[in-house]
């Protein structure tokens, strides 16, 4: 399936999506990244994301624009995946934006277990290993609902791969690796039972770039 069709296709199965799991945004949702070391951080805190499995929102997917300064956020123009794109023509202009209007996409998910159980993030990217991951999860999503399927939340684990660049030298990017996929009834916090202590530590599974 192409990626320019998502949002059309979003569009067209927005009754199915209104079965998907309700997690409403609450003021103040902190943001969640992949950091320059491989690893899940949020929070203005960087709290390092170790273990636990994220139910994605399916009806919380965005795509829009977004341009930087010199580590200044200059705008940012996101709507729902299932509204009209945004024409980046209508934006105005960031004489100061060093790559100028970028393409961004973005979701929100909510732990189910680990550490931070319970915790709401919302995922944003313009990297293109981050869109490409959250394009991914939009059209697994699409086909979960055309095939007719009742679980349209995809439960996932933080996870993360790297490759080396000729120029930038190593480059991490996002895996959001899918465990099991729930419906509205299945995927919520409280629906989890909390996993036993583990004897060690939990160590972030990483995946040999």
């Amino acid at each position: 399936m192409s990626t320019s069709n998502l949002p059309r296709e979003l569009n067209q199965l927005a009754s199915g999506l209104e079965k998907a799991l309700q997690l409403s945004p609450v003021s103040g949702t902190p943001f969640i990244k992949l950091d320059k070391g491989g690893d899940w951080v949020f929070g203005s805190d960087g709290y390092e994301v170790r273990d636990g499995l994220w139910a994605i929102n399916p009806k919380s997917f965005i795509w829009g624009y977004i341009a930087w300064g010199s580590g200044e956020l200059l705008g940012e123009e996101m709507v729902s995946m299932g509204a009209p794109a945004i024409d980046p023509e209508d934006l105005p202009v960031h004489a100061s934006a060093k790559r100028g209007w970028e393409k961004q996409v973005g979701l929100q998910m909510q732990a189910l277990s680990g550490e931070f159980k319970g915790q709401q993030v919302i995922y944003k990217s313009s990297s293109k290993g981050g869109k490409a991951a959250i394009l991914e999860m939009v059209a697994k999503v699409v086909n979960q609902i055309k095939g007719g399927d009742d679980d349209i939340v995809p439960v996932v684990a933080l996870e993360s791969t790297s490759y080396a660049h000729k120029e930038y030298g190593k480059i991490n990017t996002p895996i959001l690796a899918i465990d099991h996929w729930t419906s509205m009834d299945g995927g919520t916090a409280d629906d989890v039972e909390d996993e036993p202590e583990p004897e060690a530590p939990t160590k972030r599974r990483r995946i040999a770039g």
